[in-house]
């Protein structure tokens, strides 16, 4: 395997995750009315790690930081659409765990993001009864 360095951005791109299904949106970073897309602004630019062999990526970089990130987005993705929770329950259970997360000090850099994701997962698994 050979890793290939990437320079960071010099701006944040904004991420938008729209559920399979719905409109896409209508310009970068701004979900249109019908998406229910959730719409964040990364950090300041960090440095990126090494590329891996079959790791998701664009002209800025990697997409995940690490392959249990990739993971973690595509179990929440799938249970999604498998129908166990909506969009709107899972973007409210993540939001939570960012909010608890900022009040008991997270710096909100961007590094812990993925965390609050699995957490968020965590959550919404066990409420649903799918522990």
């Amino acid at each position: 395997m050979m890793a290939t360095e990437h320079q960071p951005p010099s701006t944040p791109r904004p991420i938008t995750v729209v559920p399979a299904g719905a409109a896409r949106p209508a310009a970068t970073g701004t979900p249109d009315a019908g998406a229910h897309g959730i719409t964040c602004t990364p950090p300041t630019a960090r440095p990126m790690p090494p590329l891996l062999l079959g790791q998701p990526a664009d002209a800025e970089g990697p997409v995940f930081r690490e392959p249990w990130e990739a993971q973690a987005f595509a179990l929440v993705v799938s249970l999604h659409e498998a129908g166990l929770f909506s969009w709107n329950e899972w973007a409210a259970t993540l939001s939570a765990r960012i909010v608890t997360a900022q009040l008991g000090g997270d710096p909100d850099l961007g590094t812990t993001y993925y965390h609050h994701w699995l957490a968020a997962l965590e959550d919404i698994t066990r409420a649903k009864g799918l522990t």
